[in-house]
């Protein structure tokens, strides 16, 4: 990994210092911002890349999807190209107490000189992600512009279908109409696991809800092609 003796940020957008640990996890939205000193006491665990050596420290961001469209978090910015930074990421769905990688990355585009972290993927609406950049990859000057960005919702995924759900918050039965068909439709909970599944042949269905528990749920409509995301909260 190449390393680097200084480094000057030729712009400086919302100056940030990651937290110590991922349960005080700075949580950003989307934007840009500078991580400046990595000083994390919590290593990431697990450890999402194949590395045998352990960085000695690591600062936490989380970040709450707003929509199951990509997110995308990345330090191969203009900037940190200029002066040659070298980052290692780690992203992470779950709790503080059970993480689950998602993504790592290290040296996004060696071959050009790119020695920065960028990780793409597909989250559950609403659901809370934690990403932390570690030092493995430099000991002295750890500071470095990243982005946090998601895609915009698509026109035909959540427009051109309407759905309800009502009603919201619900106690029992919890209803789903549509203008077309839905041929399936599932609970999730924040961490994304699905914790209920029903198949369906209508324009309307409904869920008991009396098994979970109070709090907030994804549910997922399934209608041909399409899928739709929406929040809704058990009382």
């Amino acid at each position: 990994m190449k390393k680097i003796t200084s480094l000057l940020l030729l712009m400086l957008p919302m100056l940030n210092f990651g937290q110590s640990t991922c349960a005080t996890a700075l949580s950003v939205t989307t934007g840009t911002y500078t991580n400046t000193g990595i000083t994390g006491t919590q290593l990431p665990t697990p450890d999402c890349s194949d590395e045998e050596d352990a960085p000695f420290a690591a600062d936490w961001y989380s970040y709450t999807a707003t929509s199951a469209q990509p997110v995308t978090i990345t330090a191969s910015l203009p900037e940190n190209l200029a002066e040659f930074v070298d980052t290692r990421l780690h992203v992470y769905s779950g709790t503080c107490g059970a993480l689950a990688c998602v993504g790592f990355s290290d040296d996004f585009d060696p071959d050009n000189d790119n020695y920065t972290s960028e990780v793409t993927f597909t989250p559950v609406a609403g659901a809370t992600y934690y990403f932390a950049w570690d030092d493995y990859w430099y000991f002295f000057d750890t500071t470095f512009t990243f982005n946090v960005s998601q895609a915009p919702l698509s026109v035909g995924e959540f427009s051109a279908k309407k759905v309800l759900i009502y009603p919201n918050p619900v106690n029992n039965v919890m209803t789903v109409s549509a203008k077309e068909t839905i041929d399936q439709v599932s609970v999730l909970n924040l961490l994304g696991q699905k914790v209920m599944t029903q198949k369906f042949n209508s324009n309307e269905a409904q869920l008991n809800l009396e098994s979970l528990s109070s709090g907030a749920y994804m549910v997922e409509v399934i209608s041909g092609s399409d899928r739709q995301v929406l929040k809704v909260i058990r009382k």
